[in-house]
């Protein structure tokens, strides 16, 4: 290794440290995401009094489970954007996909209805695409997975994306 790649080496080693830092300053003074969202909740007028429980024995860890679930989505995004609305796609299918039946289809009309405000077919047909290729993923590689998600934190993008989860613990 020469001299000029050594310093160029170690201009990149400071630049990702002084990024690595800066993240860690916007989600909270060093605070991870997980601890956020747990402050976040217990600060909710709709859980006063709940009980948190940050990893229960036994159970696979929900954030792990929506990666995974929002696999195809998450393959075609470009930035961490739309990776964010990608996740809170998924996130709502995976509520709705709780839901009884009847339930269920009346949920995602208004979906459709709430996000796309234009008549635009093209966005439609888009939006029709992914909530029924999730749908159909959770039938089929999630069916026993029953624990709805009641609030979730998410930063970074790509390699260094971080997802907090707070699912209920059975449904």
């Amino acid at each position: 290794m020469t001299i000029n790649d050594r310093k160029k080496d170690a201009k990149r080693r400071k630049r990702e440290r002084r990024e690595k830092n800066r993240r860690k300053a916007r989600l909270g003074k060093g605070k991870s995401g997980q601890a956020l969202l747990l402050e976040k909740m217990k600060k909710s007028k709709y859980l006063l009094g709940a009980k948190f429980v940050i990893e229960p024995n036994g159970k696979e860890k929900m954030s792990e489970v929506v990666l995974d679930f929002a696999k195809p989505l998450l393959d075609e995004c470009r930035d961490s954007d739309t990776e964010k609305k990608a996740i809170s796609l998924a996130i709502l299918v995976w509520n709705m996909s709780l839901l009884p039946e009847k339930s269920r289809d009346q949920a995602i009309q208004k979906m459709y209805s709430d996000l796309l405000p234009s008549d635009d077919a093209t966005d439609l047909a888009t939006m029709m695409y992914c909530v029924d290729m999730l749908m159909e993923r959770k039938r089929k590689y999630f069916p026993k997975n029953k624990r709805a998600i009641i609030d979730y934190q998410f930063s970074g993008s790509g390699k260094d994306r971080r997802l907090d989860i707070a699912p209920t613990l059975s449904h």
